[in-house]
């Protein structure tokens, strides 16, 4: 897709542009992301936003942006809509939540549920669907 200015436009919506971008970036790395400042810069880390590292002090803070809605650790379940081959799912699941992930990318899923630490932490469950499609 292209914008008046001949810019290309990605296809977020498309599985197809998804399932591309994680075939590739698998293809160029072994699936390792570095620090939350190095998924920010380096070309073909999946990862395009912060991680557990950077979002578990807001999240998890009654005093941050959540206020009494902040996340308990280890008392409840998350679900993550459109993880990615997430590094998000498994800082979740190392500080106790037990998680659910999807994503519509066979091959990000696939990645994220291969990367999980065997029996270190609690369980993170992974799924292929499209979050619009959901009840």
């Amino acid at each position: 897709m292209s914008t008046s200015t001949g810019s290309y436009v990605p296809a977020y919506s498309e599985r197809n542009y998804w399932e591309q971008r994680y075939v590739a970036s698998h293809a160029d790395q072994a699936g390792g992301y570095g620090t939350a400042a190095e998924c920010q810069t380096q070309p073909g880390i999946t990862e395009w936003y912060m991680g557990w590292d950077v979002l578990q002090e807001s999240l998890c803070n009654p005093k941050g942006p959540l206020g009494s809605f902040a996340l308990h650790p280890g008392a409840g379940r998350v679900l993550e809509l459109g993880c990615g081959d997430a590094s998000l799912a498994q800082g979740l699941a190392e500080a106790g939540f037990a998680v659910m992930a999807m994503d519509f990318s066979a091959t990000a899923t696939a990645s994220a549920a291969s990367s999980m630490p065997a029996n270190r932490f609690r369980a993170a469950e992974f799924f292929v669907a499209d979050v619009r499609t959901l009840p």
